[in-house]
């Protein structure tokens, strides 16, 4: 994962929602954690190819969407 990517949000721990791009140059939502530079592919729905985060709160609870054909 992550040749293009973007942080849209952050929480008080300093994880950091976005997305990414994969390998296969889909846009997957994406979770960067304990100060690392590489994201976590969060994926998407059963059958979909597009994610993104767009929010994630002081537990942990990411928000966001994904589509589906």
């Amino acid at each position: 994962m992550a040749a293009f990517g973007a942080g849209l949000d952050i929480n008080l721990a300093g994880a950091i929602v976005g997305w990414s791009s994969t390998a296969s140059e889909q846009t997957h939502a994406a979770l960067w954690s304990n100060y690392t530079s590489l994201p976590q592919d969060l994926g998407t729905l059963p059958g979909g190819t597009t994610s993104y985060a767009y929010g994630i709160d002081s537990s942990g609870q990411v928000v966001g969407f994904s589509t589906v054909p």
